[in-house]
């Protein structure tokens, strides 16, 4: 309670509880037994442990981990569709329907980072099956949610390349550094400056 409600007198806060807990009772199971998966023991209440529960912040971890486990084993296809499955799970930031909380932050952060990281695991495999305009797609789903990524810039360089539109590996460049500059004022970082160098012949920088 003094997490959720700090604001809150003891009683108020009692309060607020029992209403969340009503309705997530009514919306878990809205027929009696109303207990039967929420349940009160040892001053906490908690979901019922035998109960099979699936969540999908733990699905999604999951798939991740088993994504990762195959592409480090060579199953590129495999992990290709175990990345496309958690991805299908994350369906938007953790909570993100409650503005007027922030306990859960942290944990929402590390959420939305994990798969900005699937994606972006996702996008270089594409590239490595020779799939550009799946490549292609992921990297601008990732610039859609952090435009400022530059390893979504990077995938988007070696589709071009690789379609030989050196004029776009150059654009694609020049707009990743704009946005820098005018997001954070710093310049792409030398893994993105490397790359296109080595894409379009541009001499080293004295």
């Amino acid at each position: 309670m003094e997490l959720l409600w700090p604001a809150h007198s003891s009683r108020s806060a009692r309060n607020s509880l029992n209403v969340c807990l009503y309705g997530l009772r009514r919306s878990l199971h809205p027929a009696p037994p109303v207990d039967q998966y929420v349940v009160y023991r040892d001053g906490c209440y908690l979901l019922n442990p035998d109960v099979t529960w699936q969540i999908d912040r733990d699905e999604f971890l999951s798939l991740i981990a088993v994504a990762q486990a195959e592409a480090r084993a060579g199953r590129v296809e495999q992990a290709i569709e175990r990345y496309q499955s958690a991805i299908g799970v994350y369906r938007g930031q953790l909570l993100e329907d409650d503005a007027r909380s922030d306990w859960f932050e942290v944990e929402q952060r590390s959420l939305h980072e994990r798969q900005l990281q699937a994606l972006d695991e996702l996008a270089l495999l594409h590239l490595r099956t020779g799939n550009l305009d799946a490549a292609d797609n992921v990297a601008n789903r990732i610039l859609q949610q952090d435009v400022g990524r530059e390893s979504a810039h990077r995938v988007l360089m070696r589709c071009h390349s690789q379609r030989h539109q050196q004029s776009l590996v150059a654009r694609q460049f020049q707009l990743c550094m704009a946005i820098l500059r005018r997001e954070l004022g710093v310049s792409p970082a030398e893994e993105t400056q490397r790359l296109f160098r080595e894409l379009t012949g541009a001499p080293q920088p004295s």
